[in-house]
């Protein structure tokens, strides 16, 4: 056995807390082998194979709240680093490898219990190791007429997706999956319990229902941070709809985008838009998949100095004979106030010179069986499908690859600054001759979008230096115009969490504090999302 050992910790004292663990959780559930660590490296590591590349030391797998507070407080004893895991699938962020190489993984899979669901109240209360799949199937079997919102690639877990701020998109008050929690058990690294929200109140009957509790609201702390272990989280839920309803509206003009998007925003704002909302391009997509021959008319645009000029795309897309934007839309609830909903919508984008609107697709739930295994992605049910992006079946990519990672900026829901961030990150793309997953442009709230690339690693390391040192330029670059990432892989966490320096780094300064006051011996999560404790700070 190779074990690689985190900073300032003996042999000694690490084969003393490993014994702990096993006394606490049985032999069974520690794992110290080659063969059984190394299924918690990064599959999508940036650094596969390469110096750099994050391990874990060991890893243990409680079953219990109990359990985690003994392993907390083995690691207390030992100042042993602890990553904690709800399954470890939040790959192309990062996976189960830890942040500080040499950590414990605490691997929360076994507490897959789902504790409530209340259909009237439309709440569930799960521990991390459920999956969506799991919650998927309890609602089927027990015929429980709610919804869960899930990511693209299902086989996660509620309580890590949340925790990490990911997306869906079934509605718009719920496609942020933070903003879906509701009251939160963690176990701090003390090892007490504590519970947020009113379920500081035991007994407590409204702590899936009422977030904020009494006094300060704590839930916040845990979110992208390293202050505690959440063992616990309840979720508000969508109540099964009537029927879904998918409309496409087809722009012909790059520059249509402006008024698109203002229509879109005002769309959400009078409530007529609450569910999911992307935006595609059929003559900007296939680009960003072939080399860069500087002959190319879009890649002459976007080498320019400056940013081309909204008839500059116009005439780049006319040569295409393509449409450029195909604005996407779900309608989801009863069919007789959906279908009013996207009469209006329509009607308020057929002012759009050009516009075409194709009849839309309504679909009625429960969906039969045969139906949705015609359906990729069927809408309430959790899918893999995703897995498929980024690959050569899926893109005609010359090469496989070996994983990928993703780079999320926020960017105003405003047609300029689509327009404006389309070509600073394209410019660096094609200055580096770095390919990555067409852009995709879904919409998250009333006032902000994400665009989102996919970067490819392959076995090229060669490659694979370059593509990282576009993404931290990328990082750099779009912070400098005030668009700054809401989650990244663990890998590039510092260099995001740097450009958030507002007064010196005030906020970053601040979460420092807490960190060392909450968890003095730094032993949850050393690194993530930026937040280092003190023994280790003066390294970073």
């Amino acid at each position: 056995m190779s074990v690689r050992l985190p900073p300032h910790l003996s042999v000694e004292s690490f084969n003393a807390a490993i014994e702990e663990f096993r006394a606490a959780l049985g032999v069974d559930w520690v794992f110290v082998d080659d063969d059984d660590v190394s299924l918690y490296r990064d599959a999508y590591s940036p650094r596969l194979g390469e110096s750099g590349e994050k391990y874990a030391s060991a890893a243990v797998a409680p079953q219990s709240v109990e359990e985690v507070q003994a392993v907390v407080r083995t690691a207390n004893k030992y100042k042993i680093p602890l990553y904690p895991i709800s399954t470890g699938r939040n790959l192309g962020y990062g996976g189960s490898a830890p942040v500080l190489s040499g950590s414990v993984v605490v691997d929360l899979k076994r507490m897959n219990r789902i504790l409530e669901v209340n259909e009237q109240q439309a709440y569930a209360l799960v521990e991390p190791g459920v999956s969506y799949f799991d919650l998927y199937r309890h609602l089927q079997e027990h015929d429980i007429a709610l919804w869960v919102d899930f990511p693209a690639p299902a086989w996660g877990s509620p309580v890590g997706n949340a925790l990490d701020r990911g997306m869906g998109g079934a509605r718009v008050e719920h496609s942020d999956h933070w903003n879906q929690h509701c009251g939160l058990e963690v176990v701090t690294p003390t090892g007490e319990v504590m519970r947020t929200g009113m379920g500081a109140l035991p007994g407590s009957k409204t702590w899936q229902t009422f977030r904020w509790g009494f006094g300060p609201t704590l839930d916040g702390l845990f979110c992208q941070s390293n202050f505690g272990i959440v063992t616990k989280m309840g979720f508000r839920m969508t109540r099964r709809p009537e029927a879904q309803l998918d409309a496409t509206v087809i722009l012909p003009r790059f520059s249509d985008l402006h008024e698109a998007a203002r229509i879109t925003l005002e769309l959400i704002g009078l409530d007529v838009l609450r569910c999911g909302c992307a935006f595609a391009s059929p003559a900007l997509a296939p680009v960003v998949k072939a080399d860069f021959p500087d002959d190319s008319p879009y890649w002459k645009l976007m080498q320019q100095d400056t940013q081309p000029t909204d008839a500059q795309m116009d005439e780049y897309v006319l040569f295409t004979g393509k449409p450029c934007w195909m604005v996407m839309l779900s309608f989801v609830g009863v069919a007789e106030v959906i279908q009013a909903q996207w009469a209006y919508a329509a009607k308020r984008y057929s002012v759009i010179a050009g516009a075409s609107i194709p009849p839309p697709k309504l679909v009625t739930f429960p969906i039969p069986e045969e139906l949705q295994a015609k359906m990729p992605m069927a809408p309430g049910v959790p899918s893999l499908s995703a897995f498929s992006a980024g690959t050569r079946a899926s893109r005609g990519y010359d090469t496989p690859t070996t994983g990928h990672i993703w780079f999320s900026p926020l960017v105003p829901f405003d047609g300029a600054e689509i327009a404006k961030a389309h070509w600073v990150f394209n410019h660096i793309l094609w200055k580096n001759k770095v390919r990555v997953f067409d852009p995709f442009l879904p919409n998250v709230d009333s006032s902000v979008c994400t665009m989102i690339f996919g970067f490819r690693f392959t076995e090229d390391h060669a490659w694979n230096a370059r593509v990282r040192e576009t993404y931290a330029e990328m990082v750099r670059v779009g912070a400098e115009h005030g668009w700054g990432l809401y989650r990244t892989h663990t890998m590039f966490m510092d260099e995001a969490v740097g450009t958030f320096s507002f007064d010196d780094h005030a906020q970053l300064r601040f979460t420092e504090k807490l960190k060392d006051a909450i968890d003095p011996n730094g032993i949850i999560s050393a690194g993530r999302y930026g937040i280092w404790p003190g023994y280790l700070r003066e390294k970073q």
